[in-house]
C-alpha cells in the first residue's frame, strides 16, 4: 500500500469536502424550494387613483397644461423575497372579456401585452429592471379629461387594438381584463378586472366614483 503523505490527505480531505458542500447547497436550495416555493402577487394598486395633470411638452422645452388623467396601476410582489431574488418580472394582460348578446361574458381576444413600468428611467434611481426584490409598480391603463382612454402600451396587437376601439364606440364601455405576473422561476395567480365606464370624466371624485368603476373580482 503506497504512502499517503499529509499533504496528500489534506489535499484529499479538501476536495471531498467542497465536493460535499457542493452537493448540499445543491439540495438544500431543492428543500428550501419544496418547502418554501417562490411566489408572486399582483394586485390592482387603488380602484380611484386621484387626479393627475397632463402636460404637452413644447418643442422650446416648455410644458403647455392640457387636462387632467387617472392612471390605474398593477402591483407585483415577490412574497418571498427574504429567499429568493426572481428574474426577469413582467405584468400582462392575457385575455379580454366583453358582453355577448345575452349579457353574458365572452372572450374577445387571448394573447400576450406586457405592460410598462411606472417609471421607465428608473434604472437611473438604482432600480433593476430585471430583478424582482421589493414591489414594482406597471401601468395598466388611464383615462382622460379629452374622454380617451388607453390600455397597456404602445405596441399592442392590432386585434388588442380593435377590441377597444370596438367597446368604447359604445355608449358605455363594460369590459374586463385577465392580468398575470411572471418571472422566470414562477408565475402569480391571475386576475380579473373589470370596468364599468359611463366615459365622462370627473375631477371630482365624489363623482368620477359614480360614472366609473374599476374593480379586481378574482382572485
Amino acid at each position: 500500500m503506497p504512502d499517503i503523505s499529509v499533504t496528500d490527505w489534506i489535499i484529499a480531505s479538501s476536495a471531498a469536502a467542497s465536493t460535499l458542500v457542493a452537493v448540499a447547497a445543491i439540495f438544500g436550495d431543492w428543500i428550501k424550494r419544496r418547502i418554501f416555493p417562490p411566489k408572486i402577487e399582483i394586485k390592482l394598486v387603488e380602484s380611484l387613483p386621484q387626479k393627475t395633470p397632463l402636460y404637452y411638452n413644447n418643442s422650446d422645452g416648455s410644458l403647455n397644461s392640457i387636462g387632467w388623467g387617472r392612471f390605474f396601476l398593477i402591483q407585483i410582489s415577490n412574497k418571498t423575497r427574504n429567499l429568493y431574488r426572481l428574474e426577469e418580472p413582467q405584468i400582462a394582460i392575457t385575455e379580454i372579456e366583453i358582453k355577448g348578446p345575452q349579457r353574458q361574458w365572452i372572450r374577445a381576444w387571448s394573447g400576450l401585452v406586457k405592460l410598462s413600468w411606472q417609471y421607465k428611467d428608473s434604472e437611473e434611481l438604482g432600480i433593476k429592471h430585471n430583478i424582482l426584490g421589493h414591489d414594482r409598480i406597471a401601468d395598466f391603463f388611464h383615462i382622460n379629461s379629452m374622454e380617451e382612454v388607453s390600455f397597456g402600451n404602445s405596441k399592442v396587437p392590432t386585434a388588442f387594438s380593435e377590441v377597444i376601439k370596438s367597446e368604447y364606440q359604445k355608449d358605455h364601455l363594460s369590459i374586463r381584463f385577465k392580468i398575470v405576473g411572471q418571472t422566470v422561476e414562477v408565475d402569480s395567480t391571475e386576475i380579473l378586472i373589470q370596468i364599468e365606464w359611463d366615459k365622462k370624466f370627473h375631477s371630482d371624485d365624489s363623482l368620477a366614483g359614480k360614472s366609473l368603476s374599476v374593480s379586481q373580482i378574482s382572485p
